[in-house]
């Protein structure tokens, strides 16, 4: 062997000698922080009780050196071993259980709220697992307490659902969330169905349709949200985070207030290690809404109607299908907005159809007997837009839900318009009566024909008038919006 290895031998062997010594005298040292730790913990019993003697009415008569040995009472020179330490844990809890008294006095429903009180507002974390809130779960004033009060705006894409989440959305009372089932509709989660293989080019491509989940999909996992239980809405959540979660005030209100997070990292506020906070502090806020275009048929929430758990209202949104397809068009490139107004040779016959049918499908009359009766409302866009302090505050009377400021200032601010251009998805700021009336400029008299020719009776249901000429199409002093027909459950002006 040479003289270096022989070093590097030597070396190694002082390296383990030294370990050993380390671990050996840690052992004999680590008896001594332990008796420590329970005394220490022993005398935090009576400040870790401070604002909940009053719920629990037990009387602690042990003191801490009854429980264990003071550490002066040691000698310094000899270390306590293991096995008395344990041996002094379990006298001293004995000891404990010996001396506790228990007093029989009489429970008081008030003290103990006010002594749960002063615990949500004495500590930063309780028993709910985040701050002390102020709600309880209740339902509205007409309402069962026991049944938590659920919204679901139900509407279709560019029917103005966005302006009408906002109404719950701005209330403090609401666990809103804006389009939670965008998630299944995201292409990780849908099927393709490959196009047929031609000359052996096509074996990789994809065709354009995506076929959605089941419709008892997304009523499962929008019955799981209206519960505060997001487990089966997780499994649809991809990498990037819960879609457009910086615009629920809600849940940035919980980022900040619990986990002391920016807004920009909300979207994430559902991963599995902040799910039991967020669904606690849901609970915890009195009303649950939602807003959704996904979902196509509202009898497949018909089950929740029978939840005892459950006070289940669904707010109708409908607006003009000529305005709702023209509204459709402006997203689409720039070169088709160029052609304004829309030419007839644009429109989406199969699109058409499927909104006018969704609006006399979805639209609940007292002509027919339906368990939606008491659960149900229609509002029409255009009135909203017209009247929208108005609409407001009779939506809400229809909720049994008190009607915050917060929500008036923002309906005041919010529809007075600037004049300044927005994105096609904003709802800050507009001019609600004319975005409302726009689509008749943007919209030729050829196309208009052919969608009130395809949504006759939808137009009818609900009370759109139709018009029979460019000049009456154009001239914004006739109205084209007439009363909702009487035997519409609907809010009207």
């Amino acid at each position: 062997m040479s003289v270096r290895g022989a070093v590097g031998v030597a070396l190694l062997v002082m390296t383990l000698f030294c370990l050993c010594m380390l671990l050996f005298l840690g052992h004999l040292e680590l008896s001594r922080p332990r008796v420590a730790m329970l005394n220490r913990a022993l005398a935090g019993v009576q400040h870790s009780q401070r604002g909940t003697q009053r719920t629990f009415p037990v009387q602690q008569t042990v003191s801490r050196e009854a429980v264990l040995p003071d550490l002066h009472t040691v000698s310094p020179r000899r270390t306590v071993s293991p096995n008395e330490t344990m041996a002094s844990f379990h006298d001293g809890m004995e000891t404990m259980a010996r001396s506790v008294e228990y007093v029989e006095e009489p429970i008081n429903k008030e003290e103990q709220l006010s002594a749960l009180r002063e615990r949500w507002e004495y500590y930063p974390g309780n028993d709910y697992g985040e701050e002390g809130g102020q709600f309880g779960n209740q339902s509205g004033l007409g309402g069962d307490p026991a049944r938590r009060l659920a919204v679901v705006v139900f509407a279709q894409m560019r029917t103005g659902s966005s302006f009408t989440g906002q109404l719950f959305n701005q209330h403090p009372s609401f666990f809103y969330m804006f389009e939670p089932l965008w998630h299944l509709h995201h292409p990780q989660n849908v099927a393709y169905r490959p196009i047929p293989v031609v000359n052996g080019r096509a074996t990789v491509r994809l065709s354009a349709i995506a076929h959605r989940p089941p419709e008892a999909t997304f009523g499962k996992v929008l019955e799981g949200i209206l519960r505060c239980d997001f487990g089966e809405l997780t499994k649809f959540i991809g990498r990037k985070g819960l879609f457009a979660a910086g615009s629920d005030r809600a849940l940035v209100r919980f980022c900040d207030e619990v986990l002391h997070w920016p807004p920009r990292r909300c979207s994430y506020a559902l991963r599995p290690q902040t799910l039991p906070k967020v669904v606690n502090y849901c609970k915890r806020t009195p009303y649950t809404a939602v807003k959704t275009i996904r979902i196509q048929n509202m009898n497949s929430l018909e089950h929740l109607l029978s939840d005892p758990t459950l006070d289940l209202k669904i707010v109708h949104l409908v607006r003009d299908p000529r305005a709702t397809i023209t509204s459709r068009l402006s997203l689409m490139d720039a070169r088709h907005r160029a052609k304004l107004p829309f030419p007839p040779n644009l429109l989406n016959e199969k699109d058409i159809n499927k909104l006018c049918g969704w609006i006399t499908r979805s639209t609940v009359t007292t002509d027919v007997p339906s368990p939606w009766r008491d659960r149900y409302i229609m509002v029409r866009y255009e009135d909203l837009a017209e009247h929208p302090e108005l609409m407001t505050k009779r939506l809400y009377e229809f909720l049994g839900v008190p009607l915050d400021d917060m929500v008036l200032h923002w309906v005041r601010e919010n529809t007075k318009g600037d004049g300044k251009p927005h994105d096609h998805f904003s709802t800050k700021h507009h001019d609600a009566n004319a975005t409302a009336k726009i689509w008749r400029y943007r919209l030729s008299f050829p196309a208009v024909a052919k969608v009130q020719d395809m949504c006759r009776d939808a137009m009818k249901m609900v009370g759109y008038k139709e018009v029979d000429s460019p000049e009456k199409l154009r001239d914004l002093q006739t109205s084209l919006v007439d009363a909702i027909p009487a035997n519409v459950i609907a809010i009207r002006p």
